[in-house]
């Protein structure tokens, strides 16, 4: 991959499981440095968190992860709410989320990416048996704009 881009990478977390933040910080640098020189920017939502977001974890994110964003708010909103709040904070032109368990494969991953970089304006994964299928979407409602729907599965 040679194009340079930013992209904000979001993770909505609720009440995420003890030892959550070293896998995020273990992946994330995995993602950096498989996707060089794609500059990732990322943010993670705590979405009313009860627990996983003790100062300890949160001194230990921002260590592994210079720059990370994590944005805390009361109450629990759900999954769509978390996702709206982090958008608000994003400066990228290119936006991803997915869990913070990162449940896909680089190849996957890559596929997403170098299709949103290639010049599709969205890229929607669903999760299923297939990694690999990448579908352009009808152009009905966007005749002069490639639209793209990547699906992903999970095993």
């Amino acid at each position: 991959m040679n194009c340079r881009a930013d992209i904000d990478l979001i993770l909505p977390c609720y009440n995420p499981p003890s030892g959550w933040e070293q896998k995020v910080i273990r992946k994330f640098k995995e993602i950096q440095s498989l996707f060089n020189p794609v500059n990732f920017h990322l943010l993670i939502v705590s979405d009313g968190s009860k627990r996983g977001y003790e100062p300890e974890v949160v001194a230990a994110l921002k260590n592994g992860i210079p720059g990370v964003q994590v944005i805390d708010y009361r109450p629990n909103r759900g999954k769509g709410y978390a996702l709206r709040e982090a958008v608000r904070h994003c400066q990228s032109e290119y936006i991803i989320y997915t869990d913070y368990d990162f449940p896909y494969t680089d190849s996957s991953f890559r596929q997403v990416i170098n299709t949103l970089l290639n010049g599709a304006d969205i890229v929607v994964a669903i999760r299923d048996r297939n990694y690999q299928k990448i579908y352009r979407l009808s152009g009905d409602f966007f005749p002069n704009r490639p639209i793209y729907a990547t699906q992903f599965s999970f095993v």
